[in-house]
């Protein structure tokens, strides 16, 4: 009877036995089931968010491209507008040099001819191209003296002061004008600045224009001789 027993807890048991055994292979297919959609799921996102970023980063790529493409047109256009308008100046340029050159023949060819009036307008004209050419206004005051305009010569020559300060050679024209005008108080005051700017005072000696200044103490005072 025992023995009958035991064989019977024996079967019962290797019955429980498949049972778990069947029971533990189940939860393990189901397992490995939900570990493979898992899996498939992470993978899935996976892509996706692969693919979300190299879309992105396309599309950042293209905006910089973009952005450095028109800034290379931008620097581009800026540098041709520069040459462009470096290549108008320097034409323009030189189209005055031609012009002034051309004026500056014609003007010494009346003024030799004796065409003073035609010679005075191209020194004038030649004067507000470049008006940093002393014989320019040397020129052109020279013709006022010798057609007797004599107030218009030193407005001429006030106004060459202005525009070369620093030249003492308009002084002199001045001085000699003055001088010509038997005004002594603006000789002397020509004089002075002549001497102030180091301009060869000394020639008025040799000038006949100051001849009836020449024992003049105030005259001599200056030129160093009293």
């Amino acid at each position: 009877v025992i023995t009958l027993r035991i064989n019977s807890i024996q079967n019962e048991l290797d019955k429980r036995r498949i049972e778990i055994t069947d029971a533990l292979m189940a939860i393990k297919k189901e397992s490995q089931d939900e570990l493979d959609r898992y899996t498939e799921l992470l993978q899935q996102n996976l892509d996706h968010n692969l693919k979300s970023e190299i879309e992105a980063t396309k599309q950042r790529a293209e905006v910089e491209l973009e952005h450095t493409v028109n800034e290379t047109k931008k620097l581009f256009e800026e540098k041709f507008k520069s040459y462009q308008n470096m290549i108008h100046d320097k034409f323009d340029q030189i189209v005055k040099e031609v012009d002034y050159f051309t004026t500056y023949i014609s003007a010494e060819i009346a003024y030799n001819s004796g065409e003073y009036t035609e010679a005075l307008k191209m020194y004038e004209k030649l004067s507000q191209i470049k008006p940093s050419e002393k014989i320019i206004w040397i020129k052109a005051g020279n013709i006022l003296t010798k057609i007797d305009k004599l107030d218009e010569a030193i407005k001429h020559y006030e106004h060459a002061v202005s525009e070369l300060k620093e030249e003492p050679v308009f002084h002199y024209k001045l001085a000699s004008l003055y001088a010509v005008r038997n005004d002594k108080s603006n000789m002397l005051k020509q004089l002075q600045l002549l001497k102030k700017k180091n301009g060869e005072i000394k020639k008025v000696l040799n000038d006949d224009n100051f001849s009836d200044f020449k024992n003049d103490p105030d005259f001599k005072n200056i030129l160093g001789l009293s």
